[in-house]
């Protein structure tokens, strides 16, 4: 607050008190009154304020967006109720997409090192490099650290694995069946196809949301249990011989 609007506030203050004493009322009680009622037009005047620096803000930010899913995602935000208030979730989102590129990155460059040193071979680097990063780095841990029994054991999943995905794009399996896959994939090296159901089951039905109630229904894990085993013997149960 300036000093000459200070100066006319305590004026006014003066005036109004003066009228009190006039009609015979409590100057104190009417300039506390008064006092505060100027201090919440303050507060609001300071809080509109920095609600529409925020929205320059997020304005600016929007605008600078490239052109594509985010800022679709970011349209959307702004046409629901709410308007510029919805724009963080946006700069989650983009904060994930970010983070996820830059561990794909690394994910990839550790990938490429372990090729240049010849700690693995092209085909089977490449073949790495199609999958979700935690199981690619858990098969790449084990390819460099593991025995040669595990090594051909992983080499020959990760075949029957990218045939699984090779049918998937070309739209011959479901999409419950391609994550099925994967999930062999990454299951312990050396489990059997018995083993791997009982840990999935175990799995399934241990599973809680977040006040505590199974995710999901008794047919649902059944028919997760029964696409499991169909998908092992459809790609993981058939000898594809030596994996180079």
């Amino acid at each position: 607050m300036d000093e000459q609007k200070l100066k006319n506030q305590q004026l006014g203050n003066f005036l109004l008190a003066f009228s009190d004493v006039l009609r015979g009322q409590d100057p104190a009680t009417g300039v506390m009154q008064r006092q505060m009622f100027l201090q919440e037009q303050e507060e609001e005047r300071q809080a509109k304020l920095q609600e529409e620096q925020l929205q320059q803000k997020l304005k600016g930010y929007y605008e600078n967006l490239p052109e594509g899913s985010l800022k679709n995602f970011a349209k959307l935000m702004l046409d629901a109720p709410g308007g510029y208030k919805n724009l963080p979730a946006v700069f989650n989102l983009q904060y994930q997409q970010e983070q996820k590129k830059q561990e794909e990155d690394q994910y990839s460059a550790s990938i490429d090192s372990a090729m240049r040193e010849g700690l693995i071979d092209q085909t089977y680097g490449n073949q790495l490099k199609e999958l979700p990063i935690e199981l690619g780095y858990k098969l790449y841990s084990q390819s460099i650290f593991g025995g040669a029994e595990e090594k051909t054991a992983n080499q020959r999943d990760l075949a029957a694995w990218n045939q699984a995905k090779a049918d998937f794009d070309a739209g011959k399996i479901s999409q419950e069946e391609f994550d099925a896959a994967t999930e062999i994939l990454g299951a312990d090296s050396g489990l059997s196809k018995e083993q791997q159901i009982i840990n999935l089951a175990t799995k399934l039905y241990a599973a809680k949301d977040a006040v505590g109630e199974p995710v999901y229904e008794e047919n649902e894990i059944q028919e997760r249990l029964k696409q499991f085993a169909n998908t092992y013997d459809a790609y993981f149960a058939i000898d594809l011989g030596p994996q180079d």
